[in-house]
């Protein structure tokens, strides 16, 4: 199960702007990534550096980057941009996935090196 953390000054802070009780996502949890990470599940968490954060947010795991967004907004205008979360996941299992899927992307956009004990998927 993945902890509870207490935000800092720094710390990415969850917005949900769908929120109508214009709370705005102060119920979403800010939780560490999972533990005992892969190799490659460590360089994605480092790839994003400090630029993406986690929430348990309405029984789910969201991920969102400095936006903060929990949820899709917005209608593409100047005062309201589109913003959404990088996943909205059900299982700590999914969270790590979406680590191995951004390690695979990187990898393959040569942002970052394969590491060493990586093993090819059978396609």
């Amino acid at each position: 199960m993945m902890k509870s953390r207490i935000l800092k000054d720094d710390d990415i802070r969850a917005v949900d702007h769908n929120n109508t009780d214009g709370e705005y996502g102060f119920t979403a949890v800010p939780v560490e990534w999972p533990d005992n990470l892969t190799g490659s599940q460590k360089m994605a968490l480092a790839y994003w550096e400090d630029a993406a954060a986690v929430f348990k947010y309405m029984g789910r795991y969201v991920i969102t980057d400095g936006s903060g967004s929990l949820t899709v907004w917005g209608d593409g205008s100047e005062e309201k941009p589109f913003e959404d979360p990088l996943a909205v996941l059900d299982t700590e299992e999914e969270v790590r996935d979406f680590l191995d899927d951004t390690y695979r992307e990187a990898r393959e956009d040569g942002i970052i090196l394969p590491f060493p004990d990586d093993e090819e998927e059978e396609e």
